[in-house]
């Protein structure tokens, strides 16, 4: 995440987070990543297509 331009130049990109967050964000970053049902038949029509 880019750190927001300022007339001086950028902030530092220092954020706080909270430790719920912290926690979220590496349980997701651990899990494998599930496709969307959307994405699943978009690419059942391409494939049905070839």
């Amino acid at each position: 995440m880019a750190a927001p331009l300022t007339d001086e130049g950028r902030f530092p990109a220092v954020q706080k987070i909270t430790k719920a967050e912290y926690d979220h964000f590496v349980k997701t970053c651990a899990q494998q990543p599930k496709p969307s049902q959307n994405l699943i038949a978009l690419m059942s029509a391409f494939k049905r297509e070839k």
